[in-house]
């Protein structure tokens, strides 16, 4: 007999208009006959689950994935070279970006920027707390240019730089926050010399020269940029909750 497994099918429902289009995403359960096997990497009881907020995979042969752990609320790694879950400290890890298998950067929501050259075992850590209290997110442009994005301090977005390759990084200049308003983990994109991170406010925020001059854009007022992603200088889709002219999530 052939294995079949549960899945959830999406169904993309489109409504358009001049200025815009929506799309809902009703579910439903088919059966697939699939030969896919899977191995158990890790394994822990639901009260110890896991969330991760960012992943990574610099090449085919590895991967990498940081986040939390619901129960002890510290941070955790996986990495195909240790092919394991793992302590990554007392902070929760809310983004990562690695060269290969070896060396990498994470993100903390403490402030702080982290680099391992050794797989993730031991990490260095730098404290950017005067930039930012929360870091939302870490990329590079090319081989010498990165940027991590973060929640407001002082009024401004935090925004650190890298033009070595991530061997030294230091604060630039951002842009104003509003009320309330602040970074959202998972939603840096980065796109030739530039990277937008979206906002809880309804505004995605552009830094142009590898993030050197930033700009924003209001969206919707009152709605979370969930996920923003580019294909070309002058094409990008975002989604995000439509609620104001529809009272209820409506991806946009």
């Amino acid at each position: 007999l052939n294995t079949c497994t549960n899945v959830v099918a999406k169904i993309t429902r489109k409504y358009a208009d001049d200025g815009y289009s929506d799309f809902k995403l009703p579910k439903i359960t088919i059966l697939i006959h699939t030969s896919t096997s899977f191995n158990c990497i890790d394994e822990r009881l639901e009260e110890e689950a896991s969330t991760f907020y960012d992943g990574h995979s610099p090449n085919r042969n590895t991967v990498w994935a940081v986040g939390q752990s619901r129960a002890s609320k510290r941070g955790i790694i996986y990495n195909t070279a240790a092919n394991q879950l793992f302590d990554g400290g007392e902070e929760a890890l809310t983004g990562i970006y690695a060269k290969d298998n070896a060396n990498a950067w994470a993100t903390t929501g403490g402030g702080n920027l982290l680099v391992t050259t050794n797989s993730g075992l031991n990490w260095d850590k730098t404290d950017f707390t005067g930039t930012t209290g929360y870091f939302n997110g870490i990329g590079f442009f090319n081989e010498n240019n990165g940027i991590a994005v973060g929640d407001p301090v002082n009024n401004q977005f935090g925004v650190i730089l890298t033009t070595n390759g991530g061997k030294n990084w230091a604060k630039t200049s951002s842009i104003a926050s509003q009320i309330d308003e602040a970074g959202l983990v998972g939603t840096l994109s980065i796109f030739g010399d530039r990277a937008y991170f979206g906002t809880n406010a309804g505004r995605i925020i552009r830094g142009r020269a590898f993030g050197k001059s930033c700009t924003a854009s209001q969206v919707e007022r009152g709605s979370s940029m969930w996920c923003i992603a580019f294909h070309s200088k002058t094409s990008c889709i975002s989604i995000y909750p439509n609620r104001l002219n529809h009272g209820s999530d409506v991806l946009k």
